[in-house]
């Protein structure tokens, strides 16, 4: 989404997209929730509501926001948001806006302009019913939604409490002009096959030895004088403990992933035998014994290589800090390069 688009909406808006984007996809945290905590990893909300109040408060505040997370024993009783450059306290624990301490539903008072809030709501709804349908995301599994989610506008207007469906945020319209290879993605060969920063297995073009090789980003993250202490060991090391990953049936973001034993075939055999071209005495102990010819192969024939051919580098902006539970942030996403693996017919093409 641009950012400038983004800013068309109204505070509230902003930070239902901020909230329910940024959450949704963020793991299961291994730290104690407190607010310090929450620019990385912020409570996981499952509900909104709003309530328009009948008589303004000295402050102006005019509406009520409700948020329904995750239940989890150890959130805080007040849970602190920065909007429009201020601080914006969630209780749970009674006070203020907060009917019942402890439920897990924590709720603030906002200002805000009721006409420009109803109509960014009444036109994400008008985007969502001419798009028809839209795709929602939990984890890594997609599901097509083709009913628009509705806002009570006449109970709201009421002063009644209304839910608003976190669905509704997927009708922000982020105009036709957004092209992924000028945004996100960086695919231009004149970058992603930069002679001076890659190499091609198959060709034999390139640096062996440049800084975007798959090789080279493997040592950096196995450097412990740069990355500390990761019990990764060599590189050589790590890379078997990687490939051989891919053999064992395991769990990851809550996705259930089968092992591969056709890995070997694929890519260790192919690999091995590439890394060992100009080793005469080389002879392989087949898929038993792997692990044996990895371990004598040589590590820097091996890392120069691997058979990974980079084909973009991305802005991972989904990765950011959750600005609107920090008030400095500090985590601006990453850089992530993706590389495609060559097949052992292109491996030995030259």
């Amino acid at each position: 989404m641009k950012p400038t688009k983004l800013r068309l909406l109204t505070t509230l808006i902003a930070s239902f997209f901020a909230i329910i984007s940024i959450q949704m996809a963020a793991p299961e945290p291994e730290v104690t929730y407190d607010q310090s905590a929450f620019e990385r990893f912020p409570p996981v909300p499952t509900q909104f509501w709003v309530q328009k109040l009948v008589t303004p408060l000295s402050d102006s505040s005019n509406m009520i926001i409700r948020i329904k997370y995750v239940s989890d024993t150890v959130l805080p009783s007040s849970i602190t948001m920065y909007i429009n450059g201020g601080n914006t306290i969630f209780h749970d624990d009674g006070t203020g806006p907060d009917s019942v301490s402890g439920d897990g539903v924590y709720a603030a008072y906002l200002k805000e302009n009721i006409t420009s809030f109803l109509t960014s709501v009444q036109s994400l709804h008008d985007n969502l019913a001419t798009k028809g349908s839209f795709t929602t995301f939990t984890g890594h599994f997609g599901q097509v939604n083709t009913t628009t989610p509705i806002f009570d506008v006449e109970n709201f207007n009421n002063n009644h409490q209304v839910e608003f469906d976190q669905k509704l945020i997927n009708g922000v319209d982020c105009g036709n002009n957004i092209l992924r290879q000028n945004s996100l993605f960086i695919t231009d060969l004149s970058v992603v096959e930069d002679e001076a920063r890659t190499y091609r297995v198959s060709d034999g073009t390139g640096t062996i030895t440049g800084v975007w090789t798959f090789g080279n980003l493997i040592k950096n993250i196995v450097n412990s004088a740069h990355y500390g202490d990761n019990n990764y060991g060599e590189v050589r090391t790590f890379l078997k403990q990687w490939v051989g990953s891919y053999m064992v049936s395991r769990t990851l973001n809550g996705q259930s992933t089968l092992g591969r034993t056709d890995i070997y075939t694929f890519l260790i055999e192919p690999w091995l035998r590439k890394a060992n071209a100009s080793n005469p005495s080389y002879t392989s102990h087949g898929q038993n014994n792997w692990q044996t010819d990895w371990d004598q192969t040589d590590e820097t024939s091996l890392v120069q290589n691997a058979p990974f051919k980079l084909m973009a580098i991305v802005n991972r902006l989904d990765l950011r800090g959750n600005s609107y539970y920090s008030s400095s942030m500090g985590l601006s996403g990453e850089t992530r390069f993706i590389y495609t693996l060559i097949a052992p017919v292109q491996i030995y093409k030259s």
